[in-house]
C-alpha cells in the first residue's frame, strides 16, 4: 500500500518534543517551543510561540484536519516516549 501524496509540510505544524533541549528553540511550521537554561534544577523560562502567518496558511489548507490529527498524535506519542 502506498501513501497518498501530501504537501512537504504535512505533519510538521507542531515541533517535535523529542528534540526539545534547554537553551535551544525547537520549531514546527506554525509553533515553536523554548525552554530557558536551568537555574539549578528548575527551568525558569518556557515559551510557546505561534507564527500567525503560518497558522493561517495551515488553517486554509485542504489537508488541515488530517495534518492536525497527525501532529497531535505524534506529540502524544512523543510525550509517552519521553516518560520512559
Amino acid at each position: 500500500m502506498t501513501a497518498k501524496p501530501h504537501k512537504s509540510c504535512f505533519g510538521a505544524m507542531l515541533p517535535s518534543m523529542l528534540s526539545l533541549r534547554t537553551g535551544k528553540p525547537v520549531a514546527g511550521k506554525a509553533f515553536s517551543v523554548f525552554l530557558g537554561m536551568p537555574h539549578g534544577t528548575v527551568v525558569t523560562e518556557r515559551r510557546v510561540e505561534v507564527d500567525m502567518e503560518q497558522w493561517d496558511d495551515c488553517r486554509a489548507c485542504d489537508e488541515f484536519e488530517d495534518c492536525y490529527q497527525l501532529c497531535t498524535t505524534r506529540v502524544a506519542l512523543e510525550s509517552a516516549v519521553n516518560r520512559w
